[in-house]
């Protein structure tokens, strides 16, 4: 075999210094790449740098814009996004910040549209149902008024509005001239309540009774 000429050697010499120490082998030519052989990420040291992640990975997703949507519009959306799980209606909030005021529509969600949000995340949707009004629930101010009513007046009324609880009745003890003879005067619970719940109706008494203790 003809000498190598002595460039190429000093070479030589050099890639199997370096390969020693590096744990590799000589592949191809000696114009070549170097392949590593050690463990799983070995890769040609003559390739391209691995890409970087794009924002929003980690199973994290631009979260969509559902205002203006059904619910199940915006589960079809989400799904197609990437979410896994499908939006929950949240029924607690009378009324929210939102564009949106159509019936049976989104008009508010979380997490807020255009943050990154796990693909796993739990999404919360808010449908509105009209001014004053919670499915399931009676609000403070339908409660509000059975006031001044009669106890058949106001039975009446909250039948009207879906509750099918119990109605209680309470006579307060003294006359309140804020409502008359046998007319409801307070309600409770009058934050709001669900349409099973039990209602309590304070009446005034039958008369208007001065007991208070002469000069």
């Amino acid at each position: 075999m003809s000498a190598m000429p002595r460039a190429s050697a000093s070479r030589v010499v050099a890639l199997l210094g370096a390969c020693a120490l590096a744990g590799c082998s000589l592949a191809g030519s000696l114009t070549g790449g170097v392949t590593t052989t050690s463990g799983p990420t070995a890769r040609s040291a003559s390739a391209a740098p691995e890409s970087t992640p794009a924002a929003g990975g980690d199973g994290k997703i631009v979260m969509l814009d559902l205002d203006g949507k059904t619910a199940d519009e915006a589960t079809a959306a989400l799904r197609a996004a990437g979410f896994i799980s499908s939006p929950e209606v949240n029924r607690i909030l009378l009324e929210c910040e939102g564009s949106t005021k159509q019936v049976g529509r989104i008009t508010c969600q979380s997490p807020k549209p255009g943050t990154l949000a796990d693909r796993r995340a739990i999404i919360s949707v808010t449908v509105y149902e009209g001014p004053h009004r919670i499915s399931g629930a009676l609000v403070r101010a339908q409660l509000e008024k059975v006031r001044g009513m009669t106890i058949a007046d106001a039975k009446t009324y909250l039948k009207s509005l879906g509750h099918d609880g119990e109605v209680a009745i309470f006579e307060q003890p003294t006359f309140s001239n804020s409502c008359g003879v046998k007319k409801v005067c307070e309600v409770s619970p009058e934050g709001g309540t669900g349409i099973h719940d039990r209602v309590t109706l304070v009446i005034n008494p039958n008369a208007n009774v001065d007991i208070s203790l002469p000069p």
